[in-house]
C-alpha cells in the first residue's frame, strides 16, 4: 500500500515536470500567500486616476453606469458618477461629502469622529458602486488557509486552487497582477468569476487592466458585467482643487454623524 502511494506520487511529479509545472517546496498555503502578497497593483501607487464604463446584464435587464475615480495617498478619494445619476463623493482630511446635484442635497460625515470599524462601513457603503472585484489581491487573502495547490505553467503563470469552497486564482507573477478568479459556493454553484485583460503599464512594475469581465450571483441571479477603463494615469492634476468640493448655497446639508 505504502509502495503504491509512493509510486503514484512519483508518477504525478514526473507528469508535472513534463508539463513544465514544478512541485512547490513547503506548504502550498505559504507559497500562495507569498505570491498574492507580491500582487500590490495600484495599492503601490501614491496616486491614481481613471474613468470606468460598466455594462451589467441580469434577468433580462441591462444597466450602464460610468464614473471617474481619483485617489491620492493616504486618504484622498473623489468619485464622480456621470451615469445614470450624477453623484459626487469626496473624502478629504477626515471628512466625507456625498453630493447629489439634482436633489440639491449633500451628506457630510466627520469620519475622524467615528471608530475604525464605523469608518470602514461608512466609506464602503459610499464607494460600493465603484467596487470592481478581482483588481486587488487583498480580495482573496482570507482564502489562504483553504489553498490546496499552487502550480506554474511554462509561461510562468501561477494557478492557485483551494477548497472548500472551491476556488481558482490565476496570477501573472512577472507583472504582479491577477488575471482571473473563480469562486463556487458550498453546493458547487458559481458565485464569482473575474477576468482582467489588456494591461497597461502605469508606472514601474505597476500594471492596470483596460478590460475587466465579472460574473457574480446576486439574489439568486447571475449578473454579467463588463468594465472598460480609460484615461488611466498615475498623477491626479490640480489636487487641491479636485479634493475641495464647494457646495452651492441652496444645498441642503445633512449630517452623517
Amino acid at each position: 500500500m505504502v509502495r503504491d502511494m509512493t509510486m503514484r506520487r512519483m508518477v504525478i511529479y514526473i507528469l508535472l515536470m513534463a508539463l513544465g509545472v514544478p512541485a512547490w517546496a513547503g506548504q502550498p498555503q505559504e507559497e500562495a500567500d507569498r505570491i498574492l502578497a507580491s500582487v500590490q497593483g495600484v495599492d503601490a501607487l501614491p496616486s491614481l486616476m481613471y474613468t470606468a464604463r460598466r455594462t451589467s446584464t441580469g434577468e433580462g435587464q441591462r444597466i450602464a453606469d460610468e464614473w471617474t475615480f481619483r485617489y491620492v495617498h493616504p486618504d484622498r478619494i473623489r468619485v464622480d458618477y456621470a451615469d445614470p445619476l450624477r453623484r459626487i463623493v469626496v473624502i478629504n482630511q477626515g471628512t466625507m461629502t456625498e453630493y447629489i446635484p439634482e436633489a440639491k442635497k449633500a451628506m457630510v460625515t466627520a469620519l475622524n469622529k467615528l471608530s475604525e470599524s464605523e469608518r470602514v462601513v461608512r466609506v464602503s457603503q459610499a464607494l460600493s458602486r465603484v467596487a470592481v472585484m478581482g483588481l486587488r489581491a487583498g480580495d482573496f487573502s482570507g482564502m489562504i488557509p483553504q489553498v490546496t495547490s499552487v502550480t506554474r505553467d511554462k509561461e510562468g503563470t501561477v494557478t492557485i486552487m483551494g477548497a472548500p469552497p472551491r476556488f481558482e486564482i490565476v496570477v501573472d507573477p512577472k507583472r504582479q497582477v491577477i488575471l482571473s478568479s473563480t469562486i463556487f459556493d458550498e453546493d458547487g454553484k458559481l458565485m464569482l468569476q473575474t477576468r482582467s485583460t489588456e494591461f497597461v503599464q502605469v508606472e514601474g512594475n505597476v500594471w492596470f487592466p483596460r478590460r475587466v469581465k465579472t460574473m457574480h450571483r446576486a439574489a439568486g441571479t447571475m449578473v454579467d458585467s463588463r468594465i472598460a477603463f480609460s484615461g488611466i494615469q498615475r498623477k491626479v492634476p490640480r489636487v487641491d482643487e479636485v479634493f475641495h468640493l464647494s457646495l452651492p448655497e441652496n444645498t441642503e446639508i445633512l449630517r452623517g454623524n
